[in-house]
């Protein structure tokens, strides 16, 4: 829960698998007769995990997701066939309630004390980052966990302090700024307490106070969030009352992104329909996708899209399948009677759960996905089909087998990568990136290391081809402008607006390749037509300071005259129809367009363009403005005196070789 997102999480599945393995003398394999098709499904879905591996575009994150769901395998089948007499489902579900009191405890101190979080992982379940804490996720499992026991200590006449219990485990999950999170949690605490209610429990313990007051709370919160949430369109200049919490109290629902992510998804299951782009990709293979420069993630914020997007038609509709199959056997577990059991509670945090990850990421925290199938499998153990055939020893001898070699496997990785963080921190980079270069924490480390030799760097390249940030570090060896351009086009591929203000088109002028000019001025067009749509007003100032260096590149180095004078004029009008869409706002790229046709000729495709410079040219500083020279240049041509001349005046006037009263008269 606390370190397994971190560079950490290879040991420390190792070390659980470990325990598995001590343990494995405890485990009842004859019971695998009992879920034959579990097994089979399972065992189908590893082998599309693997399938997706082989063909992943990076096989170093994909390595650590498919050491993952090999953990997660271990977990779920642990539970579901060691012996009772070891561990007993109530046995386990206190010792749940005891880490998440242990961890609500530990988030509170860096709620307090939130500069100490910058000590945690980037992806971790203690802080709130940019938006809610994650902690919610293990809130929304356990609180009917937590309704539930106390309600047995308070038949057993145990204290009426018990009840704190789940009130405090309630309260965290209000204070988690997560908008979704206390949606779900409020459709959860009214199944508790219409549960409660049914028992008894609410009159006989004198609960009616303590859960109408939790109610209220839950209200409150999701009117306040709510408010938070539409507060900057109603009023756009509206201040968060407090600033240091304006990401996870203010967020304003005109930057919620979860649509376009799920779009993302869909779009690489169209790139990859069968095996998706790798596990753990998506991150990367979203970036092409992007419409806009802004709104990176390395998640889907849905589970089951992401694993379509990452594993693809085949590994994604087995998880999807497996999953929901889990559930289904989950909820037949249930006992008929209304009775408020642990069962019943199991099954709440668990639905809940699942719903949650139909919005969020939570189950790629490998601690909220393993309790959550721990869960499951208690669940399930309990119902025998008596109707099964006790099966041969074969079955069960091959899952043995099988679960044996996923420990060792695990094991080994876990001590592979001790060795080659040793190596990595003795100063032997070389030594480690020979030895296993696939473990995606010591990139940065081979990346930046003097001492890897050419041979390396470019082994380094090809394994990390479809990461984009590696591509900075490419471009800075090249050896040549030709080799700097090939390499700037790769990294288009894989994340256009990473590399656009790189500046594609000017090496191809320069060459004087028109055809790949023009591809590459109709590529940047089309990306900023799209962008300028999509974006906030906010994003259109900065997208305008990122793209004015590539504007500026295409005038000031005369690329656009060098292309009137060699009578390249389809080139150099698409230049300046780029030019324009990248700075909208610039009076004097306004009105080239015109003077350049004016400069052709064409009279007619000159009279529209000075007309649409001045129905479409705005001034935000003032409303009424209108552009002159867009509307004199008009008026020339209607009173038969073109001026053929006024381009390349002001030609010199965007390079700054001359200012506009130079040509006042």
């Amino acid at each position: 829960l606390l370190l397994g997102e971190s560079y950490l999480g290879y040991i420390l599945l190792g070390g659980m698998s470990l325990l598995f393995l001590l343990f494995a003398s405890e485990i009842e394999w004859q019971k695998i007769s009992q879920y034959k098709w579990l097994v089979v499904v399972w065992l189908l879905f590893l082998f599309s995990i693997g399938l997706s591996l082989f063909f992943s575009t990076n096989l170093p994150i994909s390595i650590h997701l498919t050491a993952r769901y090999a953990f997660i395998f271990l977990t779920f089948w642990f539970f579901l066939l060691v012996k009772k007499s070891l561990i007993s489902s109530q046995r386990v579900i206190k010792s749940l309630l005891l880490i998440g009191l242990v961890v609500i405890l530990v988030s509170t101190i860096f709620q307090f004390f939130p500069h100490l979080a910058g000590l945690l992982p980037g992806m971790n379940l203690l802080h709130a980052t940019y938006g809610h804490n994650h902690l919610a996720a293990l809130l929304l499992l356990l609180i009917p966990l937590s309704w539930w026991l106390a309600s047995e200590y308070a038949k057993a006449g145990q204290s009426f302090w018990w009840w704190f219990l789940p009130m405090a485990f309630t309260l965290g999950l209000l204070t988690s700024f997560g908008r979704v999170a206390v949606v779900i949690g409020l459709i959860q605490f009214l199944f508790i307490f219409r549960l409660l209610q049914k028992n008894n429990l609410v009159k006989k313990y004198r609960l009616n106070f303590i859960l109408k007051t939790l109610l209220g709370l839950f209200l409150i919160v999701l009117i306040g969030k709510v408010f938070f949430s539409v507060a900057t369109i109603v009023k756009p200049n509206f201040v968060c009352p407090v600033p240091s919490l304006e990401k996870q109290l203010c967020k304003s629902i005109k930057v919620e992104s979860r649509p376009k992510y799920w779009q993302w998804a869909v779009e690489i299951v169209k790139d990859k329909p069968w095996l998706g782009s790798g596990p753990g990709t998506f991150g990367m293979a979203s970036k092409k996708h992007h419409l806009i420069p802004y709104g990176s993630t390395n998640y889907a914020h849905n589970a089951f899209l992401q694993a379509l997007a990452e594993m693809g038609l085949i590994g994604g509709g087995l998880f999807a399948i497996l999953m929901f199959g889990l559930l289904y056997l989950a909820w037949r577990s249930l006992e008929k009677k209304s009775q408020w059991s642990w069962r019943q509670a199991t099954f709440l945090g668990i639905s809940a759960i699942y719903l949650d990850v139909l919005f969020d990421f939570d189950w790629d925290f490998v601690g909220i996905f393993g309790i959550t199938v721990i869960l499951l499998a208690l669940l399930i153990r309990d119902r025998i089909d008596k109707s099964a055939k006790i099966t041969k020893k074969s079955l069960s001898n091959f899952f043995k087998t099988g679960y044996f070699i996923l420990i060792f496997a695990l094991i080994s990785l876990a001590g592979l990568y001790l060795y080659t963080d040793y190596l990595t921190r003795s100063d032997q980079v070389q030594q480690a990136f020979q030895f296993f270069p696939y473990f995606h924490w010591h990139r940065k480390i081979y990346e930046t290391d003097l001492s890897l030799d050419d041979q390396g760097k470019q082994r380094l390249f090809a394994i990390y081809t479809a990461q984009p940030d590696i591509y900075f570090t490419k471009l800075s060896q090249a050896k040549d402008e030709k080799q700097r351009q090939q390499i700037k086009e790769q990294w288009f591929e894989i994340d256009p607006w990473s590399v656009v203000n790189q500046d594609l088109i000017s090496y191809y002028l320069a060459q004087q390749e028109w055809a790949q000019a023009e591809k590459w001025i109709e590529q940047v067009y089309q990306l900023w037509t799209q962008a300028k749509d999509s974006v906030s007003y906010e994003q259109k100032i900065k997208l305008s300071g990122q793209m004015l260096e590539l504007a500026d590149g295409l005038y000031k180095e005369s690329q656009v005259d060098q292309l009137v004078k060699l009578e390249k004029y389809e080139v150099a009008m698409s230049v300046l129809k780029t030019m324009i869409v990248l700075q909208p706002d610039d009076y004097w790229l306004a009105v080239q367009p015109a003077n350049f046709a004016v400069l052709q000729g064409d009279l007619e495709s000159a009279k529209q363009l000075y007309q649409q410079c001045l129905d479409n040219f705005q001034s935000d500083s003032q409303p009424d403005f209108r552009h002159d020279d867009c509307y004199y240049g008009l008026q020339s041509i209607k009173v038969g005196y073109p001026d053929p001349d006024r381009y390349s005046q002001v030609s010199k006037i965007i390079r700054g070789e001359a200012v506009w009263q130079d040509f006042a008269d």
